[in-house]
């Protein structure tokens, strides 16, 4: 009691919760009861109806431009702050969640940072502008966080942004 979750998990282990879960996966101990919602007494039937499916639809790409703004609001926000490292950073991220968003568009599953960087020039090769996606997003690896090195990041970052939300997948959006 009064624990975090965090620390009760590190103190239990992996193991314990493993083996803890591990019997809900047994599907041949299930019994017809099992198969009856809570509250309900008829039998879970799987046909559509009201209800049935009461999941939301959403559109992920959109979600992640979505999120590239917000994180480009905190790169202004931090750069505004003086806080050069952070600002630099959510620029960085800016460009990787504006990539993986085009990229999941063209149905390119990518789930780390050095995937969504190499598929993309191969995958929007027009949206690099002279300069390729990964020689310009891996440039906070070359260079101290210096002012002049975040003003000139920033703006690649807000402009490649720009870039991503004027392609065809978002001009009639």
């Amino acid at each position: 009691e009064g624990e975090y979750f965090n620390d009760y998990y590190d103190r239990q282990g992996e193991k314990y919760f493993y083996t803890l879960l591990k019997p809900l996966a047994n599907l041949e101990i299930l019994q017809p009861a099992d198969f009856i919602d809570w509250g309900q007494t008829a039998m879970y039937e799987t046909e559509i109806g009201v209800g049935e499916c009461a999941s939301v639809v959403i559109d992920l790409v959109s979600i992640l431009i979505f999120e590239a703004d917000e994180k480009a609001d905190w790169a202004k926000e931090a750069f505004a702050e003086n806080r050069l490292v952070d600002a630099i950073y959510h620029a960085y991220s800016v460009m990787i969640s504006a990539a993986k968003g085009l990229l999941l568009d063209k149905d390119v599953n990518c789930s780390t940072h050095h995937g969504i960087i190499s598929e993309f020039d191969k995958n929007y090769p027009e949206l690099s502008g002279g300069q390729g996606f990964k020689e310009k997003i891996m440039q906070i690896n070359q260079h101290e966080p210096s002012y002049e090195f975040a003003v000139n990041y920033l703006s690649e970052a807000f402009d490649f942004l720009e870039k991503v939300k004027s392609s065809p997948r978002f001009a009639n959006a």
